[in-house]
């Protein structure tokens, strides 16, 4: 083999991953990358094994993807949309903005061991009344 066969090859594989960070710098997904590039998700899996500029460089292309979806949908949420920008407040000051779910009691939790005391004093109650079992079975009181 000569070695214009292996530089060609790399220069491919180049070409290939300019094409697939160029579309995922735009779209945002694999597919859109993968198709853009003509590779399988496979080969951008192997990519992402062998390559941390690869990496890095697609990482930055979805922040960039990323970057243009907020400026669009703050334009949007601006002029348009509350719904938007109430999801972009959340996004941006979720310290101030997320949603806030409490969950308040009152009283008291009875625990299955205050419950059996409770079974075994009134069972007492009942032995010691004169109206016996009739007692339990009515709930009433002497």
């Amino acid at each position: 083999m000569s070695r214009a066969g292996p530089e060609k090859t790399l220069q491919l594989e180049q070409d290939q991953k300019k094409r697939y960070l160029a579309a995922v710098g735009r779209v945002g997904t694999l597919t859109a990358g993968c198709k853009a590039a003509r590779v399988s998700p496979h080969t951008v899996y192997q990519w992402r094994e062998l390559d941390d500029a690869f990496v890095f460089a697609e990482r930055e292309a979805r922040n960039r993807c990323a970057d243009e979806l907020e400026a669009v949908v703050y334009r949007r949420a601006k002029n348009r949309s509350d719904i938007l920008a109430i999801f972009l407040l959340k996004g941006m000051r979720p310290e101030k903005y997320r949603d806030r779910i409490g969950v308040e009691h009152s009283g008291s939790i009875g625990t299955d061991n205050e419950l059996d005391v409770r079974i075994a004093a009134r069972l007492a109650e009942v032995a010691a009344s004169s109206q016996g079992p009739l007692a339990l079975a009515s709930g009433s009181e002497t």
